[in-house]
């Protein structure tokens, strides 16, 4: 790996610099974030269809009950939480919200290498990734509350309301977006600086401790930083859920939810978002050891170092 020669310029950006960077860092690479999201959608797509797709079953799936011009005002809040498919499609936006950082760890390790100039196949991500599992799965799958979240849903009474539950699963969608405001990079520190869960020597860093180190000096940024990707990441979800509506619409002549629309083409929405802000947090998380760690110049002062060693052999 030739570290002072990248795709793009190591310096430090703004976070509408780095949208912008992004979008060209995707057209770039956006076969490979195409197929490697999809090793991650698939099975999170089967598993959330599993968990939550008994809400929408075709054989029972009818949108005409709830026309809101047969609503009476004693009975809408009630009628508003059974609607279907808007509880499903509520449940479901909980669920992926929780597991997107999860989703985009096959990204997140392409990018480490593709951006030095590599090229890896989708095996030797694939291999990186499963290497460094027992991290993901402490961090992602407990910590961060992605497995919790799987048995809260596998919890619901199918004939029940469930409200109990959907109240727990909002309050961990909640605690997962703080831990994504305060320690966004957990997937850069696991998969690229590939620190254990354990450090086994004097001079190695654990996961916390290197979390710490790396987040701890800059709650404030990253906080800020998370908001404003929060708003446009919201946006631009809204927009591409409405365009895939109307181009339906447009196609079949029905402008209302079908079932294929609430089982297929909105959680692909939420996958197209997930996968481009991937790359933008890989982006952030470079900027972010330039701006406080000053990366550009151990970059640069690491490549020399190699050099010479090449050199003197």
């Amino acid at each position: 790996m030739e570290l002072d020669n990248t795709r793009i310029t190591i310096r430090e950006r703004g976070l509408l610099d780095t949208m912008d960077l992004s979008l060209h860092v995707l057209r770039e690479f956006v076969q490979p974030v195409f197929w490697l999201t999809l090793v991650a959608a698939i099975p999170l797509g089967i598993l959330n269809h599993w968990l939550l797709g008994w809400m929408v079953d075709p054989l029972v799936f009818d949108y005409t009950e709830y026309r809101l011009y047969e609503w009476s005002a004693a009975d809408w809040p009630k009628r508003i939480y059974y609607m279907v498919p808007w509880r499903y499609m509520f449940d479901m936006a909980l669920l992926m919200f929780i597991e997107a950082q999860l989703a985009s760890i096959f990204v997140t390790a392409y990018l480490g290498e593709a951006v030095f100039m590599q090229q890896p196949t989708l095996r030797q991500v694939v291999q990186t990734v499963f290497k460094h599992s027992p991290g993901l799965i402490l961090c992602q799958l407990l910590i961060r509350g992605i497995l919790p979240a799987w048995i809260l849903v596998a919890m619901m009474d199918r004939y029940g309301d469930n409200v109990g539950i959907e109240v727990f699963l909002w309050l961990l969608a909640a605690y997962s977006a703080l831990f994504r405001a305060l320690r966004p990079y957990i997937n850069e520190i696991i998969l690229l600086e590939k620190n254990p869960i354990r450090a086994r020597r004097a001079n190695e860093l654990s996961i916390n401790k290197r979390s710490h180190h790396l987040h701890g000096s800059s709650a404030g940024d990253l906080f800020g930083r998370w908001m404003g990707s929060a708003l446009m990441a919201s946006s631009l979800l809204v927009l591409i859920v409405a365009a895939l509506y109307m181009g339906v619409g447009v196609l079949i002549g029905l402008y209302e939810i079908t079932w294929y629309f609430a089982v297929f083409i909105y959680p692909a929405a939420f996958w197209v978002v997930i996968a481009f802000y991937s790359v933008v947090r890989y982006l952030d998380y470079l900027d972010l050891r330039i701006r406080y760690e000053g990366w550009e110049v151990e970059l640069l002062m690491r490549a020399e170092a190699a050099k010479m060693v090449g050199k003197a052999w």
